[in-house]
């Protein structure tokens, strides 16, 4: 069993309460009991902790503990019902750091009958003796907010020491390319959103079209590139793609190659502008495929398809034979 700590602050309230109670061999050694040194066999146990706190500081805590001796030592049978209910009240006003001091004001609000009354039952405790010590004592005060503390034989104090930590598990350190790669993945961007973002703040990227349809957003930023790349400037590119249908300008820079034009992006604006039709190139282009397409289209033709055709003619000559007239 731990040694009592806080004996030395209750010895000195009984003292101050009543010194010859607090030490009853001196008053009275024909009611000494050498049992009330042994504090190991006090019924009520008053446990101490400390609550972790953050910084490494602590806070304390106190929680009172009714053993079993309260049935083995004889306490138990040695009081009335009424003076339990009593003393097992005055032992709950225990503070966190340890002290059992209540007033006479909050005993009697507790009891929920007046200080006089109140006071009646509690000194039913402090004539009552158990062990050769009053149950209780009178703690009187100087500002008239007089206590009552349980008896020196009925309380022990014991320190409970905080846990010891969690040792935490030992971390297991991955490799270079696997921190690498979790942090790319975690922290970093594709690089073509940070190249499109870093060309929007400093201006170099094509705009964003908040207003349009997403797919009709991304073609019109495809279209923007590809004016701007010829040469044309970005407001004139904007004027346009403002003005004009997007399929239109499409086509406009799709054909812009084959025009082999001295400044595409003045012809790449009347184009669209004018509405161009394809280049002559591309048109005779288009008309060749076509013109070979048929021939191949000619070529798979079936041969049964002419053979109505000559029998036909075969039974309109039969016919003719038949009708001339014999010589």
């Amino acid at each position: 069993m731990p040694t009592d700590p806080h004996g030395t602050s209750h010895q000195a309230d009984l003292q101050q309460a009543n010194p010859q109670q607090a030490n009853p061999q001196q008053a009275n050694p024909q009611q000494a009991n050498p049992q009330q040194a042994n504090l190991q066999d006090a019924p009520f146990v008053i446990e101490h902790r400390q609550e972790d706190s953050r910084g490494g500081t602590f806070r304390p805590s106190a929680r009172l503990i009714l053993t079993e001796r309260v049935r083995t030592s004889g306490l138990w049978r040695a009081l009335a019902p009424e003076d339990l209910k009593t003393l097992t009240l005055l032992l709950t006003f225990v503070t966190p750091n340890g002290w059992c001091r209540p007033t006479l004001l909050e005993l009697a609000d507790a009891m929920d009958v007046s200080q006089a009354k109140a006071t009646s039952r509690l000194e039913r405790l402090t004539r009552t003796h158990w062990r050769g010590q009053p149950l209780a004592a009178l703690l009187a005060r100087p500002d008239g907010l007089d206590a009552y503390i349980p008896g020196r034989p009925l309380v022990t104090h014991e320190e409970v020491s905080p846990p010891e930590p969690a040792r935490p598990a030992p971390l297991r350190t991955a490799g270079r390319e696997a921190v690498i790669a979790y942090s790319r993945a975690r922290y970093a961007k594709p690089r073509a959103e940070v190249e499109r973002q870093i060309g929007e703040m400093m201006g170099w990227g094509p705009p964003a079209f908040p207003g349009d349809d997403p797919a009709v957003a991304e073609g019109k930023q495809r279209a923007f590139q590809a004016i701007t790349d010829v040469g044309m400037a970005k407001d004139q590119a904007l004027d346009l793609l403002s003005r004009f249908d997007l399929g239109a300008i499409e086509r406009q820079i799709a054909w812009l190659p084959s025009r082999n034009a001295k400044n595409p992006a003045r012809f790449l604006a009347a184009a669209i502008e004018g509405g161009y039709d394809r280049p002559l190139n591309l048109r005779r282009q288009a008309s060749q495929q076509a013109n070979q397409q048929a021939s191949r289209d000619a070529e798979n033709t079936p041969a049964e398809e002419d053979a109505p055709a000559e029998e036909t003619q075969q039974e309109e000559e039969t016919q003719q034979a038949r009708n001339l007239p014999a010589s």
